[in-house]
């Protein structure tokens, strides 16, 4: 049984936060140096490269979904697809690529049956929560659950973890929420993680990443976000 972590990098359709298309190289994945610096593995989900990856990180060629035309959302459908049927995976980390570093080995703190996932925490300067104007202004299928949840945290799927079928099972339901009106999958995560199907399975906040923004390592948390 292993531990990895999956990254993608789909470039078939444009960015819709950021316009254009993602350049078609790995080098976009600033995140892989600090995953392979820990010893851990990397899966990385593509549809535009060739050949082979350096030790440590194995390329895995996904056919276009031209039903889901967003990267945010599609590799939610990519990665429960791949993680179905993959026994030998014992526990995973899917993130961001770009904006993610890995300060210490997160596997050891991991419980079975518990989803672990990214937020902006509703404390010190970059404190947001469900209430953040970008996320209802940016994520119409969420506009009227945000008033009844305004107060919660604001979760973030750039750092998603558990072991195999806790993922699989999360992303396969975050993919079936797809709304092309969405500008990312951020509105249809938080709405899915406070859902009573999930109420006490997650954990969040800095036993899991640091703070948000912060660029700063927090001394314990094993993930950076910014």
């Amino acid at each position: 049984m292993i531990d990895t972590v999956i990254l993608t990098l789909l470039n078939r359709h444009p960015d819709p936060q950021y316009g254009g298309h993602w350049e078609a190289s790995l080098d976009k994945l600033s995140v892989t140096p600090s995953i392979r610096a820990l010893g851990l593995h990397v899966i990385v989900l593509h549809d535009c490269l060739d050949g082979d990856g350096p030790d440590g990180v194995s390329l895995v060629e996904v056919a276009p979904n031209d039903a889901i035309p967003n990267a945010y959302w599609a590799r939610w459908k990519l990665i429960s697809e791949y993680l179905v049927d993959q026994f030998s995976i014992s526990r995973v980390w899917c993130t961001d690529g770009g904006d993610v570093t890995f300060l210490r080995d997160p596997f050891p703190m991991m419980h079975k049956g518990v989803l672990y996932i990214g937020s902006e925490p509703c404390h010190g300067m970059n404190a947001r929560s469900v209430d953040f104007w970008w996320l209802a202004g940016c994520h119409p299928s969420v506009r009227e659950w945000v008033p009844h949840n305004k107060d919660r945290t604001l979760l973030n799927p750039g750092i998603v973890g558990g072991d195999r079928a806790t993922v699989a099972e999360f992303a396969y339901e975050l993919a079936e929420m797809y709304d092309p009106r969405d500008i990312s999958d951020m509105g249809a995560a938080n709405v899915l993680a406070y859902s009573d199907r999930w109420k006490g399975r997650f954990i969040t906040g800095d036993r899991v990443h640091t703070d948000y923004w912060s660029y700063r390592d927090n001394g314990h948390a094993p993930i950076q976000h910014k």
